[in-house]
């Protein structure tokens, strides 16, 4: 797409120098020939999606989770609104998990919950990367080798199978 984009301006740009050139003159042709290597992002839609129960921003990153690499997702809390913009299909089941959620109106499908863990033996600087690669896309971890504690928020099932591990 960029790509395109450049050739336009180039192609803009020529046309107007040409004009500003020769006055007099009142045909002409130019031929432009584009070969696209990668044309599957082209086909993308957008949809707005209005919200009434929940806040446009607490859905947003799991929205942002689910896209394609096409695919982008834009919040504004002001209207309570997410703008959802990937392939038809992808926008489409998007879109209607979105309108689900809302109607029912709860966080359910998300739970994160936050668990601080004490640790024993071991530092949580040294054991985080470990512990990072077990969290869902939602999930964060921070840490404090002072303390020796992590601190976990996401979903509850991950943070007990992340606590049997320890």
């Amino acid at each position: 797409m960029k790509i395109v984009n450049i050739l336009l301006v180039i192609l803009c740009f020529c046309s107007a120098s040409l004009m500003a050139q020769d006055k007099s003159a009142s045909t002409g042709s130019m031929q432009l020939k584009i070969d696209v290597s990668d044309d599957n992002g082209t086909d993308a839609i957008t949809q707005i999606v209005t919200l009434k129960k929940l806040k446009a921003s607490e859905i947003e990153p799991f929205i942002r989770a689910r896209l394609s690499r096409y695919g982008a997702v834009h919040v504004n809390d002001a209207t309570n609104t997410i703008i959802i913009t990937d392939k038809p299909l992808k926008v489409k089941d998007l879109a209607s998990l979105v309108l689900k959620l809302d109607e029912t109106g709860s966080m359910n499908f998300l739970r994160l919950e936050t668990e601080a863990i004490k640790l024993k033996y071991i530092a949580p600087s040294k054991i985080r990367p470990y512990i990072e690669k077990r969290l869902s896309s939602e999930g964060i971890i921070s840490y404090n080798d002072e303390l020796n504690m992590l601190v976990i928020t996401d979903l509850k099932s991950r943070i007990e199978n992340i606590k049997k591990i320890l």
